[in-house]
């Protein structure tokens, strides 16, 4: 008797519980179409189009644009990169070309991604990368390079290094006497600031920031109209 009311007591118990929880919110149903190479997502249950927005189908994650169709290639958003394939799925846990892939889609930066691969703050394999690497300039055949603390190098950037701006191609190599911009950079590769240059036949002002400001034309000086004594 007593564990027949034991089991009416705790089956109201149940009951109770579950009439209080809230109900579970029904995933929503998408339909992927697909309209030659391209491919669109519609949320069957608005009838709305997805826009802007990560959609995981079956195990794979797709983004559509603001256009409503899913994203190939490389998508950077905020400060993460992702990548997308040729049908719209995005790369996890996997290399496409020389960058290395998480399993939440992100590029992976500066970390080991197996005992002998390493990737650069740009998410590119560094080859024979070793963990103890000296940050500083480095001179090469090609020019002068400067290598970061996690041993990649500074490619198509403007970098602050010990209070100095420099700017450094694609290949690496640190700009020198040239007008990036509305920049320069002296023959030692600093940003020139509050300073005026000339360049040619003409003399350009550059502001605290390092914009150039003003422009003029350089006068040439005129011959004395004196006799020279003999």
């Amino acid at each position: 008797m007593i564990c027949k009311k034991l089991h009416t007591f705790a089956a109201l118990t149940v009951l109770t519980c579950a009439l209080l929880l809230p109900a579970r919110a029904k995933a929503a149903d998408y339909k992927f179409i697909r309209q030659d190479t391209k491919m669109t997502c519609v949320n069957t249950e608005t009838g709305t189009h997805i826009k802007s927005q990560f959609i995981t189908h079956k195990g794979y994650t797709y983004y559509f644009d603001a256009d409503g169709y899913a994203h190939t290639g490389w998508l950077k958003l905020g400060q993460n990169f992702y990548f997308f394939r040729a049908d719209g799925s995005m790369v996890k846990k996997d290399w496409v070309n020389n960058y290395y892939f998480l399993a939440n889609g992100r590029m992976a930066r500066s970390r080991w991604i197996t005992k002998t691969s390493y990737v650069g703050s740009d998410g590119r394999l560094i080859p024979g990368y070793k963990r103890k690497v000296k940050p500083g300039f480095v001179n090469t055949k090609d020019g002068k390079k400067y290598r970061n603390h996690d041993g990649s190098y500074s490619q198509k950037t403007w970098q602050c290094i010990r209070g100095h701006w420099y700017y450094f191609y694609s290949t690496g190599v640190m700009a020198t006497k040239r007008q990036i911009g509305d920049f320069y950079v002296d023959a030692q590769g600093r940003m020139v600031t509050k300073k005026w240059v000339r360049i040619g036949k003409k003399r350009y002002y550059y502001r605290p920031d390092g914009r150039l400001r003003k422009t003029q034309k350089v006068t040439p000086a005129k011959p004395s109209s004196g006799k020279t004594k003999k």
